[in-house]
């Protein structure tokens, strides 16, 4: 991704999932007090830093579920976001929030499963996401379809679908989140044990600024990613919590409807 695009898709209505995967992919790409035990429990913190990813990044394919949560801030504009998904990647759902201009828009809540995207969302996205539609209304119609829109689940399929989850399996597919751990350019660095969020960990950071802190009890898993990493000549923050639920259901929203029917029956009204 661009510097430009990078920093346009913060705004973009159907594509806020993207711009999340897309800092913390760049994040782990390229890129607490010491504990007693320096090797932990998994033995992964006795071995050198590009050993610790090999590691973590198996332990990361194997698993079948992931939640993801964290922001990124990329020029003074920002992306806030709770992703969970099941079956792979191929069940998504989660809320996104952006600050964008000074004005917040959000919370976004979502579902995306196979074919189509589900989105409960407030009238600020579907302002600014009916001014991106071919054929969408205008004037007192659009303002009309905006409130019938706002703040209900509404069924969107076909291009609006597909931009929505475009990048979304750098952060929600194990296999494709796992690649990127071994991705990276630049030197790895391994620092002295700590905690995160309770669970103890050994960071390895990257030359590009990012830090990813691998597990050391259990499975090597990774458990968070933070720094900031340079996309061109923008600086992308990132702060991620990861986490591998055992089992993960996602579903329908019940009694959504269709982006085009709702919008068009608002706009006929």
């Amino acid at each position: 991704m661009s510097p430009r695009a990078a920093h346009r898709r913060v705004a973009h209505p159907f594509r806020l999932p993207a711009v999340a995967a897309a800092a913390c992919a760049a994040a782990v790409a390229t890129s607490g007090p010491a504990l007693a035990s320096a090797s932990g429990a998994n033995g992964v913190g006795s071995l050198p830093a590009a050993e610790i990813l090999a590691h973590s990044a198996r332990a990361l394919a194997a698993r079948t579920s992931i939640d993801v949560a964290g922001s990124i801030d990329v020029a003074g504009e920002g992306v806030s976001f709770d992703v969970r998904s099941a079956a792979r990647g191929r069940d998504v759902a989660g809320t996104i929030t952006t600050r964008a201009g000074g004005a917040v828009t959000g919370p976004i809540r979502f579902v995306a499963l196979p074919g189509t995207v589900y989105l409960d969302a407030p009238a600020a996205f579907w302002r600014q996401a009916l001014t991106s539609m071919t054929g969408a209304p205008t004037g007192a119609a659009a303002t009309a379809a905006v409130s019938a829109l706002s703040g209900t689940w509404i069924a969107v399929g076909g291009a609006q679908a597909r931009a929505f989850t475009t990048g979304f399996g750098g952060l929600t597919e194990p296999g494709k989140f796992a690649q990127s751990l071994l991705s990276g350019a630049g030197p790895l660095a391994k620092h002295a044990p700590t905690s995160v969020r309770g669970q103890r960990a050994v960071p390895v950071a990257t030359g590009q600024g990012a830090t990813i802190y691998v597990a050391l009890d259990g499975a090597p898993l990774p458990i968070e990613v933070r720094g900031t990493v340079a996309l061109g000549a923008l600086s992308v923050s990132t702060v991620a919590a990861i986490s591998y639920p055992a089992t993960q259901h996602i579903v329908a929203p019940a009694g959504a409807r269709s982006l085009a029917a709702v919008a068009g029956s608002a706009g006929a009204g």
